[in-house]
């Protein structure tokens, strides 16, 4: 689909024409004039300029405003989307927000319970409109929230979909994208309330009055320390495998002036023989590589391993 007039258009939730977020967008576009290059600025601005906070959940065109989201300075991923649509239409560049229904989404225990469901609805995203074509781009978590919960950092390069990796830093599942529900020049605010209303009967907006941060920290207390316990344990098993190695080097199953360049035949016994020639050429290479060791000024110990 082609960008349209309405993709550049301010709506009543995506107000590009608001004075703070032409502000906003003048002072994070960058100074390239190249389309591309702007977007993936605005991208990170709004990324990480604004914290991710799902508790600060109001389904209202007030409450899901661009200019609003950059007046509180946090918000979920559909305000948030549609602040990054509007700071692409400042600049010119088409854009439309999307959704998409998705399992496993980041979450406190506050919100599972809430909840009662591991499936988030109507994930918001930004599509842009960009050399030809539509790109989804993610701007959701910021980067310290992502350190937290050990998740990948969602980057945006211009060219390519930005959407969430299916595994974590430490490879557990992480999001499914189970259902796109389209992409929209304005917010379907009416949509987005009737699928809540049906799904999320028992979420409470008393959740605006809790420090979304302070239940991030008990949330990720424990994956911290568990994370820790496995960096732990692997440096001590690297170590204990560093040593076997070395206590195994150290005590060969032949010496050096024994083994090395040895073309062993069986005899009729099933001993081996060594040709004399052969036994002169492995003991000229012998000498050559003592004499390589001595002059690069370490020892066997000292050198194994190194390349």
């Amino acid at each position: 689909m082609n960008p349209k007039d309405q993709h550049l258009q301010p709506t009543p939730i995506i107000d590009s024409d608001h004075e703070s977020v032409q502000a906003f967008t003048h002072q994070y576009a960058g100074s390239s004039g190249n389309p591309v290059d702007q977007a993936v600025s605005l991208y990170f601005a709004v990324r990480d300029g604004i914290r991710y906070n799902p508790y600060k959940f109001e389904l209202s065109v007030d409450g899901l405003k661009a200019s609003t989201t950059l007046a509180v300075g946090e918000a979920w991923c559909v305000p948030k989307a549609a602040l990054l649509a509007a700071c692409c239409r400042v600049m010119g560049i088409p854009s439309r927000v999307g959704y998409a229904d998705v399992r496993n989404h980041l979450s406190t225990k506050r919100m599972r319970e809430q909840m009662k469901t591991d499936i988030f609805h109507w994930h918001g995203y930004t599509s842009i409109h960009l050399d030809g074509k539509w790109i989804k781009a993610t701007p959701a978590f910021n980067i310290e929230l992502c350190e937290k919960f050990r998740l990948r950092t969602l980057d945006f390069d211009g060219q390519n979909d930005s959407i969430y990796h299916p595994f974590d830093l430490d490879g557990n599942k992480h999001m499914d994208y189970i259902l796109f529900r389209g992409e929209y020049d304005d917010v379907p605010l009416e949509e987005i309330r009737e699928t809540f209303k049906d799904v999320y009967s028992g979420v409470s907006s008393a959740t605006e009055d809790i420090n979304f941060q302070d239940d991030v920290n008990t949330e990720t207390a424990s994956v911290s320390y568990s994370n820790r316990e496995t960096i732990t344990m692997k440096k001590k098993d690297e170590r204990t495998t560093t040593e076997s190695s070395m206590s195994i080097a150290s005590k060969p199953f032949c010496q050096e002036e024994e083994c090395i360049g040895k073309v062993a035949s069986p005899d009729s016994e099933g001993s081996t023989t060594v040709g004399k020639d052969k036994e002169e050429d492995r003991l000229h290479r012998t000498r050559s590589s003592m004499k390589f060791g001595k002059d690069d000024g370490c020892r066997d110990e000292e050198c194994i391993g190194e390349s």
